[in-house]
């Protein structure tokens, strides 16, 4: 019999925002932030009381809630500290990190076109693994043996995550941007 130690999730929602043309004004009035991108722009940290962003925030902080309280078992509520835009262009990525500081981190996609490359999750064990399963583990990769498991963006989707989660974004293999809008919560 299975007995699971440990659990790890994600949430996921859908959203509709149109926040395209405001994602590429911010990018013609600021210079891009590097920070984990390889290439691509970076805003600095958007004004969070924007009209614009309202809506969005309300999902976010709502999501959240629930995530909070079915996966944790934590009946709170968060607040976003910081949000900020990503436009990944033909092979921009992001190398892997964490978001420390805060409680939860997520992505909303604006636009994701095919082959705009995965946002890709660690797994918590993988120091262990990659050391001790690396010719041995079966190519049949599920939760308990995947290194890393990929989420491909979806357009109007939001995904949460716990801030300590490793993860990074893959390579942009396509023509068209990949606009995202990352934020943390505490």
């Amino acid at each position: 019999m299975i007995k699971d130690l440990f659990k790890h999730s994600i949430w996921q929602s859908n959203f509709y925002s149109e926040l395209k043309e405001y994602s590429y004004n911010i990018e013609k009035q600021d210079e891009s932030v590097e920070k984990s991108n390889k290439g691509g722009f970076q805003s600095k940290l958007l004004n969070t009381s924007a009209d614009i962003l309202k809506p969005l925030i309300t999902h976010i902080q709502n999501e959240t809630h629930k995530y909070s309280k079915t996966a944790f078992r934590i009946d709170k509520h968060y607040e976003v500290g910081g949000m900020w835009i990503n436009i990944n262009r033909h092979k921009d990525f992001n190398l892997c990190h964490t978001h420390p500081g805060c409680l939860f981190s997520g992505v909303y996609y604006i636009t994701a076109p095919k082959d705009s490359g995965s946002l890709v999750f660690d797994n918590p064990y993988l120091d262990g693994m990659e050391s001790h399963w690396y010719d041995n583990v079966n190519p049949n990769y599920n939760i308990y043996t995947s290194f890393r498991i990929k989420v491909k963006p979806v357009a109007y989707s939001m995904i949460l995550f716990p801030s300590y989660y490793k993860h990074s974004v893959d390579p942009n293999g396509c023509n068209e941007d990949r606009i995202s809008i990352s934020f943390n919560l505490s």
